[in-house]
């Protein structure tokens, strides 16, 4: 069934491109975009010596350009820092040669395909000026296209030279989407009131001793993203991301660097936590700096269960899950054998555990009837291709992965999810048919660890901020959890510092042991792409740590400064 309806699409997509069309708009910079297009499609190199060879021509060509205004303003002990605000534009474009059936694309000695690829390889002005923006897009395409041309050279070469067991098209086809949503305004940020609002609460930190750094502060992006296609796809949306957040550094006594943060993203100025809400949200930090700087080091390796609790659970499921099922398409000359991709309608996880990702929705409302903004939201992908919710993982089972229109062997078609140059994350979401309140894994975590004659077992309940590289066949957590606890028999638990993960193996989703009833949400990044994550706590039957092992510059000789 594969081979035939891999058959079809490749008849279809290996049809001629019609001639180039320019396609029309009422919005100006769309326009702009559709004109250099065009001409992109036109592009022919000239006749090199006494070649007679038809020089590769251009069958696909897309560009956009995002529009970002941009705001900032933080404080430092109380001390305001000078707000910034500002306008930026960028500009990405791409062009395919050849046809889709075979391009200049997916070869890992020829140079790759990603959107926005040549972002910043020519100035862009703050403004828009439509002069200046044609005159950046004639250079870039100039640039795609004859980097296109050699590295379709090179591909060629190279399939003379090599056995290739199997060769997939270049380049699915999908239905060309027209997208356009209303173009929304900058939110009007206060920064004056709000620069009053952070040097108020971080004049919190100054409590706290030992701290050598607590910042608060506040910064946005609006922006809006335009595309247009040769194909006929063409987007216009707009999205703002407001990050309200508090942060605290120091150094403990043997010179390892420590420090406690605490970050929020939100939509609208009205969703914003209030003077008092951050002000104890510094005091957090504050307080949880100075327990950090006075917890213990592990003194030797650690290898036995670990509870993945609060923002820590979905940030594990996008390291273990998401990020092995992303960027599916292996570039010709690769060799990636032992990827969890290849494991398709077969157990990867425990049968409790489903997953599913659905960029559509905007938000997603808690237990306790919250309704919180899904940054991993998208009207339509980078393809222009309009998203589709998708089945993961059913009992344990893996249905499928992130797909964009690169083909692959196993899945043919794109699902939506093209973010930057592959498939990719949108919004994740974990569950289990077994739900157990956080009591039950705790105590959970404790048998397990006596089982390995430990006296305590690791409860991690914050991980660090990753951007993932592409996935590869070992798994790799966030290397230096934010918050670990030992949990012992006794109910204690020992706030301690230092410890980082070993690499594991994909089995990590088959040692599940439970997972809780608190599903929590973690708006963050992956692959420069925002991502939205929701999943419950989850107990893990064996993990790897090894102890602090790094030299560390010496704390300073003197004491910081008194502040009044």
């Amino acid at each position: 069934m594969i081979t035939a309806a891999l058959s079809l699409l490749l008849a279809a997509a290996a049809a001629k491109p019609a001639a180039p069309v320019t396609q029309k708009f009422d919005d100006v910079l769309l326009q702009v975009l559709a004109d250099e297009v065009a001409r992109a499609m036109t592009l022919k190199m000239p006749p090199q010596g006494d070649k007679k060879q038809e020089p590769d021509r251009p069958y696909y060509a897309r560009a956009y350009l995002n529009t970002d205004a941009s705001f900032s303003v933080w404080a430092n002990f109380g001390a305001q820092y000078a707000p910034s605000s500002g306008q930026q534009v960028k500009l990405g474009t791409s062009v395919r040669v050849g046809s889709p059936d075979f391009d200049n694309t997916n070869f890992q000695a020829g140079g790759g395909f990603s959107f926005g690829g040549n972002e910043g390889r020519f100035s862009t002005p703050a403004e828009l000026d439509l002069d200046a923006i044609r005159r950046a897009l004639w250079l870039q395409f100039d640039g795609d296209y004859k980097k296109a041309v050699e590295a379709i050279a090179r591909k060629r070469a190279f399939l003379e030279t090599t056995q290739v067991k199997e060769r997939l098209p270049d380049f699915g086809p999908a239905t060309p989407e027209k997208v356009m949503l209303d173009v929304q305004p900058p939110p009007k940020i206060d920064l004056e009131k709000w620069g009053g609002i952070v040097k108020r609460a971080s004049a919190a930190c100054r409590a706290f001793s030992s701290a050598h750094s607590c910042v608060a502060g506040i910064s946005g992006k609006h922006g809006c993203q335009r595309l247009v296609a040769s194909d006929g796809a063409a987007h216009r949306f707009c999205e703002t991301r407001i990050e309200v957040y508090a942060q605290a550094n120091g150094q403990a006594a043997d010179g390892m660097p420590v420090g406690a943060d605490w970050k929020q993203y939100y939509r609208a100025e009205a969703d914003l936590p209030t003077e008092a809400e951050l002000t104890a949200h510094v005091k957090e930090m504050g307080e949880l700096l100075e327990k950090k700087l006075k917890a213990p080091t592990p003194v030797e390796d650690y290898a036995g269960p670990v509870l993945f609790t609060a923002e820590a659970a979905p940030a594990f499921f996008l390291s273990a899950l998401a990020n092995p099922l992303s960027q599916p398409r292996e570039a010709l000359g690769a060799s990636e054998q032992g990827r969890m991709i290849e494991r398709l309608g077969k157990h990867i996880a425990v049968s409790q555990l489903s997953a599913t990702d659905d960029p559509t929705q905007p938000t997603w409302t808690s237990p306790a009837g919250k309704v919180l903004p899904l940054f991993g939201y998208f009207p339509v992908d980078d393809d222009g291709v309009k998203p589709q919710p998708i089945t993961l993982v059913k009992d344990g089972v893996l249905q499928t992965y992130y797909m964009s229109r690169l083909p692959t062997k196993r899945v043919v078609k794109t699902n939506g999810h093209a973010r930057n140059e592959q498939g990719s994350t949108g919004s994740l979401f974990v569950t289990t048919k077994e739900p157990h309140p956080l009591a039950e894994l705790k105590k959970k975590l404790v048998e397990l660890a006596k089982e390995e004659d430990l006296d305590y077992g690791l409860m991690v309940g914050r991980l660090p901020q990753s951007w993932e590289s592409r996935p590869d066949t070992a798994l790799k957590l966030p290397n230096n959890p934010l918050l670990v606890w030992r949990v012992y028999a006794d109910g204690r638990e020992e706030l301690v510092r230092g410890a980082a993960f070993r690499p594991a193996t994909f089995r990590v989703l088959k040692d599940i042991v439970m997972m809780g009833d608190d599903p929590t949400l973690l708006n963050g990044e992956q692959f420069g792409q925002q991502v939205s994550a929701v999943a419950p706590s989850t107990l893990v039957r064996l993990l790897e740590l090894n102890k602090p092992r790094d030299d560390y510059g010496k704390p300073p000789v003197l004491p910081r400064p008194a502040l009044r």
